[in-house]
C-alpha cells in the first residue's frame, strides 16, 4: 500500500494536507473536558486514590450502598456495615441478620432500604412467586416498630434490584414503587395514598425507581431502554401525593445517577462525573475518571462520603470471575499530587480498549500519565466540525499532543503532511519487533519508508460464494462478475438486504471504478464513458430480486466467531472473496481499529512510545489482532472451541456456541483445519490500504448521483455527465 500515491504526487499531497491544518490555537484543558456542561471544577485541585479494597460477595448486594458517620452500609445476606477507615468487607458487622431480626421469609427479597437520622432502618420486601409487598421499620437496636402488608401489590421481573424501589423523606414518610403504583406509608406506619403509574410502564423492560436528595426531595425515574428515554418526576407528598415533571433534569438514558451531598451526581458516560444543581437545573463538572486512574465503564456506584471524598465501586474481571474493587478518592491540591510527565493522546472518540489501556498504564507507571483529549467530540458516529478544527489546531501547536488516534480518520491526511513519526525507529525496544506483525498490514501503513501506525485490531467485509457457482470464473474482476450474472439470469446477485445503491455503488463496485475510470497519475477521469454507463445499467439490474437464493453473499467478520457463523449459515462449501477489482484479485473491505501514532512534533516521544508499547502488548478479548502471536491464539481458540476429551482421551465434539439470525438458532462448531487455512490465507494476502478522503469523496459522489438513475429521475447520460464534472472538479481542486 505504501507504494500507492493519490494523484501520483506525494509532495503536492503534503502541501494540500498542510493547508488543512489551521493556525495554532491554545486549547485549554477546561475547554477539552467541559463539553458545554457548565462551570468547571477548580483546576487547582485533583483527586487521587487514597485506598483500594478488592472484594467478592457470595451473593451480589441487591440494594444501594449508603455512607454515614464513617461507615458504609449495605445489604448482602444481612444488613451490614464496615468501617470506611478500614474498608474491609471481610470484617463486616451484621447489624440486622436476615434470618432473625428482619423477619424476612425465604420467599421474600429486599427491594429497597433507607436509614433516618436516628439510625432507624426502613426497608421493603416483595415476594418471588406471589403478589405482596411488605414495608418494615426497625429501631437502631433491631426492634420492629411497624410492618405494613400490601397484599395485592407486586414488583415483578421488570425491576432491577440495583434500582431502589424505596425512598424516605425528611418527615419519615416512606414511598415504595410497585408494578402499578407509588405507595406512601406515613411516619406512623399507615397507608397514606398512592400514585397510579401503570401507564408509564409501557413494556416489560422499563425500570422505575426512587431516589431522594440530601434536602429531602424525592425523585421518581422511569427508564425505557427500548426508546432510550428517561423521564424524571418530583414527588409531591406533603399534603397530597402526586408527581411533578422535572424539565431541567435531563441526562440521557445511559447516564448513571447517584446521590450526592449537594445534589445528584451524574455519570454521563463521557468520562466526567457531574453534579446536578436542583435549583438552577445546571450540571457542574466534579472530576474526570481518567485523571483519577479509573476506567469509566467499570464504575458502577459512587457515594459521596464527604465534601472532598468519594467512595467508588468498580466491576472488573479477574481471570474468569467477576469481582469488585472499592476505592476512596480524595481531593488534594495539584501541587501535592504525584508528579508525572503528561502524555497527551488526541482522539476524537477513543475506543473502550484505548480508554481501558490508558487507565491500566497510568496505574502502573510512576513516570508518565497519559491523558485523552477529545476536543469536544461526543460520538464516533457523528461528524463534529468544531472538534475537527480544534484537533487540527492542536496538532499545529508547538505544545501539541504526543499521540494521535487514527481510528476512523484519514490516515493519508496526516501521513502525507509528515505529521506522524516513524515507528520503525522504535522497533526492538521493549519487545516490539517487525516480525511480530502481519507483513501486509505493516506494508499498508508504511509511507515513504516510515511506519506511521500499528493498528491493533481489524474487521473484514468479504463476499461468500459457493465453490461450484464461481468455479469457472477466471478471476474476480467486475467483468467476470457481470458474466456470472448472465450465466444465472434467474438468480439475484445479492441478498435483498444488500441489494441497495449504498452497498452496490458505495462498496461492491467502488474499488473497481476508482481504478478503472480515474487516472490517479494525471488526475483525468472518464465517468462519461460508455463503459461506466454500462456499469450503471448493470448495477440497476442487480438491485432487482430475481428469485430464491443469491449468487454472492456479503459478510462482515469482527472475529473468528463471526466468520464461523457466516460459514454455518451459508452451508455448502463457500469460498471467500473480496469485492471485484481491476486486477481481478478482489479486494476485501478492511477497517482497522485502535490505530495509534506518535506525532512527529511530540516533545515526549519516549513516554509516548512507553504507552504505545504497553498498549500493543495487551491482548484484546475480541476482534482479529494484527499481532501474529495473538492472532494465532485466537485461531487456536476457534479450532478447539466446543471440543472436550473423555477419560480415555477421546475427543468429544459439541457446538462451540449458538448464533441467532432472524430468530433462528444455528449451532456453530469449532473451526476445521481447512476453514482455518482459508481465512488465514485471506488475511495474510489482503490489502490493508486505507481509503483516502479524496477516494471516499469520489465514492460518495458516485453513490449519491447513481441513486437518481436507479430511481428513474435522471437518465444514465445525465448522471454520468454530472459524476464526471463533480469528480473532475474534486480532483483538480486537490492537485
Amino acid at each position: 500500500m505504501g507504494k500507492r500515491k493519490d494523484l501520483g504526487l506525494l509532495e503536492k499531497g503534503k502541501e494540500f494536507c498542510k493547508k488543512l491544518v489551521l493556525p495554532a490555537i491554545l486549547v485549554g484543558t477546561a475547554l477539552l473536558c467541559g463539553c458545554g456542561r457548565g462551570e468547571q471544577s477548580d483546576e487547582e485541585y485533583g483527586y487521587i486514590i487514597e485506598k483500594t479494597q478488592d472484594y467478592w460477595f457470595d451473593d451480589a448486594p441487591n440494594t444501594s450502598f449508603l455512607a454515614r458517620d464513617g461507615y458504609l452500609y449495605y445489604m448482602d445476606g444481612a444488613f451490614c456495615r464496615i468501617s470506611l477507615e478500614e474498608l474491609n468487607f471481610y470484617d463486616r458487622e451484621e447489624l440486622y441478620p436476615m434470618d432473625s431480626l428482619l423477619a424476612v421469609s425465604p420467599n421474600e427479597h429486599i427491594i429497597g432500604y433507607a436509614l433516618d437520622k436516628d439510625m432507624n432502618l426502613y426497608y421493603a420486601t416483595a415476594f418471588y412467586n406471589e403478589p405482596g409487598i411488605v414495608v418494615y421499620k426497625c429501631s437502631a437496636e433491631g426492634e420492629q416498630i411497624y410492618q405494613v402488608v400490601m397484599e395485592d401489590e407486586e414488583v415483578g421481573y421488570r425491576f432491577s434490584t440495583s434500582c431502589p424501589q424505596l425512598a424516605l423523606d425528611d418527615e419519615g414518610n416512606v414511598y415504595v414503587v410497585s408494578l402499578k403504583s407509588i405507595l406512601k406509608v406515613d411516619n406512623q406506619g399507615n397507608p397514606a395514598g398512592r400514585i397510579d403509574i401503570a401507564d408509564m410502564l409501557t413494556n416489560q423492560f422499563v425500570q422505575a425507581y426512587l431516589m431522594n436528595t440530601s434536602g429531602g426531595s424525592i425523585f421518581f425515574f422511569v427508564d425505557d431502554p427500548t426508546s432510550f428515554m428517561r423521564a424524571v418526576y418530583a414527588i409531591e407528598g406533603k399534603n397530597s401525593v402526586g408527581l411533578q415533571s422535572v424539565e431541567g433534569f435531563a441526562p440521557y438514558f445511559g447516564a448513571d445517577v447517584y446521590k450526592g451531598l449537594k445534589g445528584f451526581l451524574i455519570d454521563d458516560r463521557d468520562d466526567i462525573l457531574y453534579r446536578y444543581d436542583e435549583q438552577s437545573g445546571s450540571m457542574e463538572r466534579v472530576l474526570r475518571w481518567e485523571d483519577c486512574d479509573l476506567y469509566a465503564d467499570e464504575v458502577h456506584e459512587v457515594i459521596e462520603i464527604a465534601e472532598d471524598r468519594f467512595l467508588v465501586f468498580c466491576n472488573y474481571n479477574r481471570g474468569k470471575e467477576d469481582a469488585g474493587k472499592c476505592q476512596i478518592l480524595t481531593k488534594i491540591p495539584l501541587d501535592e499530587m504525584p508528579r508525572k510527565e503528561r502524555i497527551v493522546l488526541a482522539s476524537l472518540y477513543a475506543s473502550q480498549g484505548v480508554k481501558k489501556a490508558v487507565v491500566a498504564f497510568n496505574q502502573q507507571s510512576s513516570q508518565y500519565h497519559v491523558s485523552i483529549e477529545s476536543y469536544g467530540a461526543n460520538s464516533i458516529l457523528e461528524y463534529n466540525e468544531g472538534a475537527e478544527v480544534r484537533l487540527d489546531s492542536a496538532l499545529a501547536s508547538k505544545d501539541g499532543p504526543d499521540l494521535l488516534d487514527l481510528s476512523q480518520r484519514d490516515i493519508w491526511k496526516y501521513a502525507n503532511a509528515g505529521a506522524l513519526d516513524d515507528l520503525y525507529a522504535y522497533m526492538g525496544e521493549g519487545g516490539i519487533r517487525k516480525e511480530d506483525y502481519l507483513s501486509n498490514m505493516l506494508e499498508a501503513f508504511t509511507v515513504d519508508g516510515k511506519l506511521v501506525t500499528i493498528p491493533k485490531l481489524f474487521t473484514i467485509t468479504y463476499v461468500l460464494a459457493q465453490e461450484e457457482t464461481v468455479a469457472e470464473l477466471k478471476d474476480w474482476s467486475m467483468e467476470s462478475i457481470m458474466a456470472l450474472s448472465e450465466i444465472y439470469p434467474d438468480r439475484s446477485l445479492l441478498p435483498e438486504i444488500w441489494a441497495t445503491a449504498d452497498y452496490l455503488m458505495g462498496n461492491f463496485c467502488a474499488d473497481y471504478y476508482l481504478e478503472k475510470y480515474i487516472d490517479w497519475e494525471s488526475g483525468g477521469c472518464s465517468f462519461d464513458s460508455e463503459g461506466f454507463s454500462s456499469l450503471l445499467n448493470w448495477a440497476k439490474e442487480q438491485l432487482l430480486q430475481k428469485g430464491e437464493g443469491s449468487l454472492l453473499t456479503p459478510e462482515f467478520a469482527f472475529d473468528y466467531k463471526h466468520y464461523l457463523t457466516s460459514l454455518a449459515v451459508s452451508g455448502g462449501r463457500p469460498v471467500l472473496r473480496g469485492v471485484p477489482s481491476v486486477d481481478g484479485k478482489g479486494r476485501p473491505f478492511v477497517r482497522v481499529q485502535d490505530a495509534l501514532s506518535i506525532l512527529a512534533n511530540s516533545r515526549h516521544k519516549e513516554g509516548a512510545w512507553e504507552f504505545l508499547r504497553f498498549y500493543l502488548e495487551q491482548a484484546e478479548e475480541d476482534g482479529f489482532p494484527t499481532r501474529i502471536e495473538y492472532l494465532n491464539a485466537k485461531e487456536e481458540e476457534a479450532m478447539t472451541g466446543g471440543i472436550f476429551y473423555d477419560e480415555n482421551g477421546k475427543a468429544i465434539i459439541g457446538p462451540w456456541f449458538a448464533s441467532y439470525i432472524n430468530g433462528v438458532g444455528t449451532s456453530v462448531y469449532a473451526m476445521t483445519q481447512e476453514e482455518a487455512e482459508d481465512i488465514r490465507n485471506f488475511i495474510e494476502t489482503m490489502d490493508f490500504t486505507p481509503r483516502s478522503s479524496i477516494r471516499q469523496s469520489v465514492v460518495d459522489i458516485v453513490t449519491e448521483e447513481s441513486k437518481n438513475f436507479f430511481s428513474g429521475t435522471k437518465s444514465a447520460e445525465e448522471v454520468t455527465k454530472i459524476i464526471q464534472n463533480r469528480v473532475s472538479v474534486l480532483i483538480l481542486e486537490n492537485l
